[in-house]
């Protein structure tokens, strides 16, 4: 959904252990920024970061990935399985937004709101290593677009999107 401006950052860590030597530690963390460049008209600019870092026994679930279910979504395009897996994680996007569509409508009296539809372009970029952050790895890039219906049902904001991305580096799906 369009995001109002500022920073939102979120911050993981996981230890699981199953007794034993069987013991993985994983620490995630995904930050961004978001500028207004013209309010009224709620375009945006979008810069998010992602770090992670994991260590432990391989067994245990725990490793970052580019693609497939396990990613933690950047860059976007990497659908069909992981092409990269590993211990460390670096991310990052730039994306710009801006409304096409803005009714800002209501369903009668239910509680469903329809609030815009936004274009989303973007290009993300990740390196996952083994042997350290920023380390060994390929690093995977990808530019691309979103369509997103941004609407609310109660007070949950709801933004089901559908895009296309176009894989520049890496192993191409």
């Amino acid at each position: 959904c369009a995001r109002e401006a500022g920073f939102r950052v979120l911050a993981r860590f996981r230890h699981s252990g199953l007794g034993g030597e069987l013991e993985r530690d994983l620490a995630f963390g995904d930050a961004s920024y978001t500028w207004s460049l013209f309010p009224a008209a709620g375009h945006q600019v979008v810069v998010r970061g992602q770090i992670g870092w994991s260590d432990g026994d391989d067994t245990l679930q725990g490793n970052f990935s580019v693609g497939g279910g396990l990613s933690a979504r950047l860059p976007r395009g990497y659908l069909d399985g992981a092409v990269a897996t590993g211990r460390h994680l670096l991310a990052g996007s730039l994306a710009y937004r801006f409304p096409v569509v803005r009714p800002f409508v209501a369903a009668s009296t239910t509680p469903f709101r329809g609030r815009q539809l936004v274009v989303e372009l973007f290009g993300d970029t990740a390196q996952i290593s083994d042997d350290r952050l920023s380390g060994d790895g390929d690093w995977f890039t990808s530019v691309g677009a979103e369509l997103l219906a941004n609407a609310e049902f109660f007070d949950a904001a709801l933004s089901p999107g559908v895009g296309v991305a176009v894989q520049l580096d890496g192993e191409r799906d």
